[in-house]
């Protein structure tokens, strides 16, 4: 991938957003970093900004959550940490006062609670002094029905942003306090070894859709409209791992398939002390834009039934949108662009609607989406999608087990121009063991043709596997 050009890309893309496109420069000019990295840090930031106050609706009356899942692979040094945190300084800023002020609020609602317990109690010992047949049995009985519904409710805390915690305690958090979390982390394994495990109810959350856990073990708990963002930053060694470990079974149930993935070309060597000073306008312009958006979250907090704003297209953006969704469609075929990412296709027109949903409303507010806008984000997502090709297209062990097979397929073939091929169902009769079976060798079939070291002859009965001479 040429980085120049995803560079001009996301830049070009970014023009009907200044107000971002003003804050993405000054901090990848102010780091140093990958500007890929610093976009990534933005999307995921504006996520958890925007998540809890709108929603997007698709063509065909589709309404969803805007949550994003960002995963930006990326080795040490490359200044993950602080591009971070100049885009979310200010929120943690924000979430550590919110949290005080809740310390606040929650000492008073305990002395409300103790209270209203001691007046239940009162009115119990008073029942209780009376027979279930005396009317002031049944006045009392009454008074405490009302009481109850006078119990003072526990306020909730805004606190949203999670980095190293297992599902249950997420789930609770959610439950109790923030519906709206995100999980955010510049050192992306504690998010790996956690959370990001529980491949069911990650993709529930992204979907928006009810959670019910009730386990012996666990307190029960059902979450409702609640959004979750990941935005987790990784070495690419401990994502290679988890691939090996994992990242077969993460791909069959679509959590990596959701995912906005960026892998850009380090910096590092190319990083010179400069006196240049920060922009502190622009950076002020963004933490005030960020202050007010959660302010509004804080007030949707204390009103947790409010509706949520529903972002809509323009006729010609939902045209557009239509048409693009048909064009990703006909990519499925064999031979397509999409061919061997199918699950990862299923999502784009989806993370598209949502990316500018959300760049729209950060930059803009209310109003619709308009056909630049939806073009600009389209940009970005299909960057994203050659990237999450190039890394996830095949799976580390599948990688490994394709030379594993190319060698013995190699070693089975008398390399001449009449005969260099195998039948399939020799390798399905007499291959090494472990592939010897459809669901095994047909995926690594599909590398080694992706690598252009066979192709596979499906006109021939039985079904041919030809090397290719120069592999």
């Amino acid at each position: 991938m040429n980085q120049n050009i995803t560079n001009e890309t996301i830049l070009t893309a970014l023009n009907e957003f200044p107000l971002l496109k003003d804050m993405l420069i000054e901090v990848a000019e102010a780091t140093q970093a990958p500007l890929e990295l610093v976009l990534a840090s933005a999307l995921s930031t504006i996520s958890l900004l925007c998540q809890p106050l709108i929603d997007v609706e698709r063509p065909g009356k589709m309404i969803g959550p805007v949550s994003l899942m960002v995963i930006s692979i990326a080795q040490s040094g490359e200044r993950k940490s602080t591009v971070e945190s100049m885009f979310m300084g200010a929120v943690r800023v924000f979430v550590i006062n919110a949290i005080k002020a809740h310390e606040k609020e929650l000492l008073v609602w305990r002395i409300k609670s103790e209270a209203w317990e001691a007046r239940k109690r009162k009115i119990i010992k008073e029942m209780s002094d009376h027979p279930e047949t005396d009317p002031a049995y049944k006045h009392f009985e009454n008074e405490l029905i009302l009481h109850h519904e006078l119990k003072p409710e526990r306020p909730r805390a805004f606190n949203p942003i999670y980095e190293d915690a297992t599902t249950a305690a997420l789930l609770k958090g959610m439950r109790l306090d923030c519906p709206w979390a995100a999980l955010m982390s510049s050192e992306g394994i504690s998010a790996l070894k956690g959370v990001f495990n529980d491949f069911g109810k990650i993709n529930a959350l992204w979907t928006g859709s009810t959670i019910d856990v009730a386990r012996a073990t666990v307190e029960g708990c059902s979450l409702n409209d609640a959004r979750l963002t990941i935005g987790i930053m990784i070495q690419p060694q401990i994502l290679k791992e988890y691939l090996e470990g994992k990242g077969d079974r993460a791909r069959s149930v679509g959590l990596l398939s959701r995912a906005l993935v960026f892998n850009p070309e380090s910096t590092q060597g190319k990083r010179f002390i400069n006196k240049r000073p920060i922009n502190k306008e622009v950076i002020a312009r963004y933490q005030s834009r960020a202050n007010q958006l959660l302010e509004k979250s804080i007030q949707r907090l204390r009103n947790i039934t409010e509706e949520k704003e529903i972002i809509k297209f323009s006729s010609s953006a939902a045209e557009y949108w239509t048409e693009s969704y048909n064009n990703i469609e006909y990519e499925l075929q064999k031979g397509g662009k999409y061919e061997r990412s199918k699950d990862h296709a299923s999502k784009l027109s989806e993370n598209i609607a949502r990316v500018a949903a959300l760049l729209h409303y950060f930059e803009l507010g209310n109003g619709i989406i308009s056909l630049a806008e939806l073009k600009s984000a389209e940009k970005i997502v299909l960057e994203c999608s050659k990237t999450f090709r190039n890394e996830f297209t095949f799976m580390p062990n599948i990688i490994s087990d394709a030379e594993t097979l190319h060698a013995w397929l190699q070693s089975n073939c008398k390399h001449s121009p009449l005969f260099n091929w195998v039948e399939k169902n020799t390798v399905l009769y007499k291959g090494p063991g472990k592939f010897r079976t459809i669901s095994k060798l047909n995926p690594l079939l599909d590398c080694l043709e992706a690598q252009g070291k066979i192709t596979v002859d499906y006109t021939k009965k039985p079904v041919r596997i030809i090397l290719k001479h120069n592999s």
